[in-house]
């Protein structure tokens, strides 16, 4: 597997991260405890299914800045880590041929999100504030695979590169 790496792919990874960043930071509901809700796991999601492995900086870079910017950069760190985590089991997913089994895998990209916070939370804060932020977590990722299933048709859409049409070529 030795791609190059394109200005394309460069421009592309860097405008997944924006993306991913934007959708995190702009559409966030503060958690009564700690973290918030948002909608970047779905574009997370959606980064694996355009860019593939690139998609793992992708989630990590953007995520990371909401966090900073979001005034959260206490989780920094971890959101680099954890998202990074379910961008890859997320291109994982995506070289899946089964509609079914791309879906499981994706539950269990959320799934790492919610451990990685769930351990996070215990680091930083406690078990309580831990315990209580299953649920918020737990709707986020729902709302990321849910975000997946819609765009993803588009994404295929654009990833079918049309046919160059040749000229010269003798019919």
């Amino acid at each position: 597997m030795d791609k190059k790496i394109t200005p394309q792919a460069i421009a592309l990874c860097g405008m997944m991260a924006a993306v991913i960043f934007v959708a995190t930071w702009l559409f966030k509901v503060p958690m009564p405890v700690a973290g918030y809700i948002h909608l970047g796991d779905g574009f997370i999601l959606i980064a694996a299914a355009l860019l593939g492995w690139p998609a793992v900086l992708s989630a990590a870079v953007g995520s990371m800045l909401a966090d900073l910017l979001a005034g959260y950069s206490i989780y920094m760190l971890p959101t680099f880590i954890i998202k990074g985590g379910v961008a890859a089991v997320a291109v994982f997913a995506m070289a899946r041929k089964s509609q079914p089994l791309q879906m499981l895998y994706m539950l269990i990209a959320e799934a790492v999100m919610i451990a990685g916070y769930f351990i996070a939370d215990l680091v930083i804060y406690n078990w309580t504030t831990a315990t209580a932020d299953i649920l918020g977590n737990l709707l986020q990722g729902l709302s990321g695979v849910a975000i997946w299933m819609v765009l993803l048709p588009v994404v295929k859409r654009i990833r079918k590169k049309p046919k160059a049409e040749n000229p010269d070529a003798d019919a």
